[in-house]
């Protein structure tokens, strides 16, 4: 039988206050709320709403949470959800979770979508929107041969309007660099007279949303704009804050946020396409001073024009240029508002970006995710699956294998002992450590399978919490298992498992964790320059082709483990963000930079310079000590 657990903290806890005096000692004073962690440090899961979830259920569960050292949940709506996301039933149950969990103690979060990627409202954006959904330019090559079938039948690239965007003749030339030559664009010539012109074509299409069913049957919006997220914020955010804003902030500290991305209309896309509308091609003109349309070759693959254009663009600025223009508008557009609207509320802004596919920002678009940290309260970042650090990836075990570079593939779908996983934590810890953010949260262990274990937790636990993090947001608790819920990238920490009542403690153990590491700041005199923008001018043909790139990779992960291990403490430093707040006015301790030139293809002037008024800050004495957390586990930073 199942022994109770009285209170949300537990026994252990109980007796650690008990057996504390008065402070004698002014850093004593942290001892009782170290002992027994406050909710607003304990963790919080992702407690999904995928039921009909009525008033008794959801009083049970929080009292589940509550009695077992949790300190509040994410409400999470998610597929096999009963309950109509946003209609006033919705609320009414949103409400009854409040009252049951500020009676308990608990903390209740906000968090803004249904399912994810965040931004499309649980589909009443691009209902709403149908011109703003998320569009993508498809890369198609045609020889002669498939010309004339084209010619012989009708052909959809024919026959609605804005296709194909462009299409050019090109030849190829295996002997010189670039390989391919550009020799005319055919656009506005009937097929008919293309092969006078060669006999092999490059064609730009207009991608079609697609519809989802993770998002319900809807197609994703275009994040770029801001009507969408003018949408987003009244039919979401506004809804809660006219029903709870009273208790945003103390009762609801934060919004997560998850996932959102610059999609290329097909929601996980990990191939070829790339974001795309006449509306970016046209902002993209009045930023940079030219047609986007005329250089859409360049945006896949290096090669040469064999006619004048005006004006003549090298391929790699192109490439640049249109990242930089995603990033600008993605900010301007929707990242800049929701946190100005949660600062404006009251509420923390928190969530993650897809940062996993360091440093390309191709796929699931998303340039230089660092720089987006910048605009959360909680800067933050997920680390999926239970197999992190194993020694052995398919068997039990902790110790810590060497890091081998995966490939795009594994990549894509989050690769086991993942190199990037060190630079993703240091990422976010560095950005809460330049602008003063007190908390660093890590969605953790999702899709850990139901054979994970209290080893896993504990050994990935520790390592984020090493690493910067301190606020850990279990993934996931699930409402019901019933039918397919109970593959929807399980475990669950929950009440059904039998060593439920066993995890109360490392729940404790993290709450003190997480008290602790979020006293004090964090003094860090080496800042390194994260060459994110370096890939900007990449192709995604370049991941597994070009040596070069790849090795600028294996470097950067390279010395960024090293550092860790050699107890160099130091903050990766993002050029957007270097370009906006760089200073070394103030009275600030002098940093010394590390900015790496050779492995950076592109730094903008602004951030330069501000490395260029720390270059002479003398390089700070090695501060050796002995390192009890085991090995590999790096540098945490020096606390004060």
């Amino acid at each position: 039988m199942r022994k109770p657990v009285a209170s949300a903290t537990s026994a252990t806890s109980a007796q650690i206050s008990a057996n504390i005096t008065a402070p004698a000692d002014p850093a004593d004073k942290h001892l009782p709320c170290f002992a027994a962690p406050a909710a607003i440090y304990r963790p919080a899961p992702l407690w999904v709403w995928n039921d009909d979830m009525e008033p008794a259920s959801i009083r049970f569960q929080l009292r589940e949470l509550a009695s077992h050292g949790f300190g509040g949940a994410f409400v999470h709506p998610r597929p096999g959800l009963v309950t109509e996301y946003l209609s006033d039933a919705w609320f009414e149950r949103w409400g009854d979770a409040l009252e049951e969990a500020s009676r308990l103690g608990l903390k209740l979060y906000i968090y803004d979508e249904n399912s994810y990627p965040s931004g499309f409202a649980g589909g009443h954006v691009p209902s709403e929107l149908p011109d703003c959904l998320a569009n993508s330019v498809l890369f198609n090559e045609y020889g002669a041969d498939e010309v004339a079938r084209k010619l012989a039948n009708a052909s959809p690239m024919l026959n609605r309007p804005g296709h194909p965007i462009k299409a050019f003749a090109v030849r190829e030339t295996p002997d010189r660099t670039p390989a391919w030559e550009i020799v005319r664009d055919v656009t506005l010539l009937p097929m008919t007279q293309w092969q006078a012109h060669g006999d092999r074509f490059w064609v730009f299409e207009l991608g079609t949303p697609m519809t989802n069913n993770w998002l319900g049957g809807f197609a994703y919006a275009d994040l770029l704009r801001p009507e969408v997220t003018a949408r987003f914020l009244a039919v979401t955010h506004e809804a809660y804050r006219e029903r709870f804003g009273d208790r945003f902030g103390a009762q609801i500290p934060a919004l997560f946020t998850d996932e959102p991305e610059i999609s290329p209309g097909n929601l996980f896309e990990h191939g070829s396409p790339l974001p795309f509308s006449f509306w970016f091609a046209g902002e993209f003109e009045r930023r940079n001073g030219y047609d986007l349309r005329d250089y859409l070759p360049f945006l896949f693959r290096d090669a040469a024009i064999a006619f004048e254009t005006a004006p003549a663009v090298d391929a790699a600025k192109v490439r640049f240029d249109y990242f930089e223009t995603i990033r600008e508008l993605w900010v301007n557009n929707s990242v800049r508002p929701i946190s100005q609207w949660c600062e404006a509320n009251g509420i923390a802004y928190t969530g993650h970006y897809i940062e996993h596919q360091w440093p390309h920002p191709f796929h699931r678009t998303s340039p230089a995710v660092m720089s987006l940290y910048e605009f959360m309260h909680w800067p933050a970042i997920d680390m999926l699956e239970t197999k992190l650090l194993r020694a052995d990836p398919t068997g039990p075990g902790s110790a810590f294998l060497p890091f081998m570079p995966p490939n795009e593939a594994q990549r894509a779908q989050g690769a086991y002992n993942d190199p990037a996983a060190l630079l993703t934590v240091r990422e976010a810890h560095s950005a809460a450590n330049q602008f003063g953010r007190e908390r660093v949260l890590c969605e953790a262990y999702g899709a850990g399978g139901w054979d994970s274990t209290f080893e896993d937790y504990k050994r990935i636990g520790d390592w984020l919490y090493v690493h910067g993090i301190n606020f850990l947001n279990q993934h996931l608790t699930y409402g019901t298992i019933v039918g397919a819920r109970k593959r929807d990238h399980p475990q669950s920490f929950d009440w059904r498992q039998p060593w439920w009542d066993e995890y109360a403690r490392q729940n404790d153990y993290f709450g003190r964790l997480s008290y602790a590491l979020s006293q004090g700041r964090t003094v860090n005199r080496i800042a390194l320059l994260n060459p994110t923008t370096s890939s900007f001018v990449a192709t995604a043909e370049a991941v597994e082709g070009d040596p070069r790139y790849q090795q600028g990779i294996v470097d950067m992960l390279a010395l960024v483990q090293s550092l860790s291990d050699d107890q160099w403490d130091y903050d990766l430093c993002d050029e957007y963000i270097m370009a906006g707040h760089a200073s070394a006015e103030g009275g600030q301790p002098a940093r010394r930079t590390l900015p790496l030139r050779d492995r950076h293809r592109t730094c903008g002037d602004d951030a330069y310079e501000g490395f260029d008024r720390r270059a002479a800050a003398p390089l700070p004495g090695r501060r050796r000590h002995r390192d009890r957390r085991g090995p590999g586990a790096g540098s945490r930073g020096r606390r004060t």
